[in-house]
């Protein structure tokens, strides 16, 4: 259960979406931790964002090392992030627009990395 948020929109939305968020791929960590840092609902988006960028740098590095299933499940993660953080926040365009494009960026690399490779 989720503690009491202060700000009534961010306690709100916690509390009626967290169940979808973690379904949908939300780690529950991440949840827990960006919902502390959210101060008031216009740091939203913003918040989300910091988490999605972390995952995308994970995903990045794991890349570059060649362990591909870990960087495919950080680009999930990411592109979640990215997802919750601009869909529930389309109030502030010059944050929101920039978080869908980050969504569908990660989106195509984890969906890269579920695909077979070739073998010719």
């Amino acid at each position: 259960m989720l503690a009491k948020h202060p700000d009534p929109t961010v306690d709100h939305v916690l509390k009626t979406w967290a169940p979808r968020m973690i379904v949908q791929g939300i780690d529950y960590n991440d949840l827990m931790t960006t919902g502390a840092r959210i101060g008031t609902w216009d740091d939203w988006c913003r918040e989300w964002c910091v988490t999605a960028a972390g995952h995308e740098e994970f995903a990045r590095q794991a890349e570059a090392a060649g362990n591909r299933e870990s960087a495919t499940e950080a680009y999930l993660m990411a592109s979640m992030a990215y997802h919750f953080g601009c869909n529930n926040s389309p109030q502030n365009l010059d944050e929101y627009i920039p978080a869908a494009k980050k969504r569908v960026e990660c989106s195509v690399f984890e969906s890269a990395g579920r695909a077979p490779r070739s073998t010719l």
